[in-house]
């Protein structure tokens, strides 16, 4: 489970956001911690990932193992961002979960498309990650910028920083509705 899944599920219970009966997709879910916890609360959930084996081989397994009882059992979808909406539908979630996608820039720009092309305009975005990916070349401060050019409609925020001395200093940023 990447470390910034937990940072985004105890970010969420912390400040006590409601799911409740929200549609929401847990993009790049991997574990899919964050998707089982909005499940968990409530929430109608679908859960991506780029990879088929992971959503087979751990996402399914993880959720048949830790998911019994919920209203709601996820949706499940494999493959690149940029052909998601015309599966799950253009404009049709609340929320979009994400954590660990900015590593690198073509990534990055994929995963804004995506979210311009998944999200409610009411709709927001939790993005978990790391302020730097040492290596690789993505970092917050970027993504902050390739957002508000991107979505200038929207707003993107850091809502924590996370500095505990185990890993590299995290964040968790928040997308919001249409303005």
């Amino acid at each position: 489970v990447w470390e910034g899944s937990v940072d985004l599920v105890n970010y969420l219970v912390k400040e006590n956001v409601s799911l409740k009966g929200l549609k929401v997709i847990d993009l790049g879910c991997g574990h899919a911690f964050p998707g089982m916890h909005a499940s968990m609360e409530g929430a109608h959930v679908d859960l991506q990932d780029y990879n088929e084996e992971v959503i087979n081989d751990i996402t399914m397994m993880n959720v048949i193992a830790n998911l019994k009882g919920v209203e709601h059992q996820p949706r499940y979808f494999c493959g690149d961002w940029g052909s998601l909406a015309a599966v799950t539908g253009a404009k049709c979630y609340d929320v979009i979960l994400t954590a660990e996608t900015i590593y690198d820039s073509v990534a990055t720009n994929r995963l804004i498309t995506c979210m311009h092309d998944l999200l409610k305009p009411e709709g927001v975005a939790y993005i978990a990650a790391k302020s730097y990916y040492f290596g690789v070349g993505g970092c917050t401060h970027d993504f902050l910028k390739l957002v508000a050019e991107a979505l200038p409609k929207r707003t993107i925020t850091q809502v924590a920083h996370i500095q505990d001395g185990t890993s590299n200093v995290r964040e968790i940023l928040l997308l919001s509705a249409e303005q």
